[in-house]
């Protein structure tokens, strides 16, 4: 059984997997509580992610971006293949965890941060049991300066932009809107 886990807001590269104690049946029925939602279990590709909030105590996280599905889905690959391939896990991160994830047989959950962007406090069922915390690669992120003219501006240390002439009212226009707003008002108060 795995504790409470927070998950803060803006939380990016992670992947935490977990193992899935629970017979096939209960899953099934936790993921198509409905006899109607059962018939057509069978045809749905990701048929348990209806599962995923109820399994990790958390209705408000997005289960389309998790995954759950039986080990025996990744025959010939495994679970550090599909960590490794599907994730872009580095062998390092999965070497400390290889005896965990190769004693894995029934099910198992895979809940990138990406399926919480707005963070999220997971109560995970007593089923659940965290297996790692692992970390994506992050993005390379480049600071060099913009060539094109577009990317010129108010950034670019070059001269601040002039407005173009006419496009503040000038003194004249504001003079002449308080002479009429003045004359009106004489008129509402003598005429009233």
């Amino acid at each position: 059984m795995t504790g409470e886990i927070v998950i803060n807001p803006g939380e990016g590269g992670v992947v935490r997997l977990f193992s899935v104690d629970l017979p096939e049946a209960d899953l099934r029925a936790l993921a198509a509580p409905d006899t109607a939602a059962g018939a057509a279990f069978a045809q749905d590709p990701r048929p348990y992610l209806p599962a995923i909030p109820a399994l990790l105590g958390c209705e408000t996280l997005d289960s389309l971006r998790a995954d759950l599905f039986p080990i025996r889905d990744l025959a010939g690959l495994g679970l550090a293949g599909y960590l490794a391939q599907g994730y872009d896990i580095s062998e390092a991160q999965l070497a400390p965890h290889r005896a965990a994830l190769d004693a894995l047989r029934n099910f198992t959950l895979v809940l990138p941060s990406e399926a919480t962007p707005d963070g999220a406090t997971l109560r995970p069922h007593p089923s659940l049991r965290l297996i790692a915390r692992l970390e994506t690669p992050k993005a390379a992120i480049s600071m060099t300066r913009l060539t094109s003219e577009a990317g010129r501006g108010w950034g670019s240390g070059g001269e601040t932009p002039t407005p173009a002439k006419g496009s503040r009212p000038t003194r004249a226009l504001v003079l002449a809107a308080l002479v009429v707003l003045a004359i009106a008002l004489w008129l509402w108060l003598t005429l009233r």
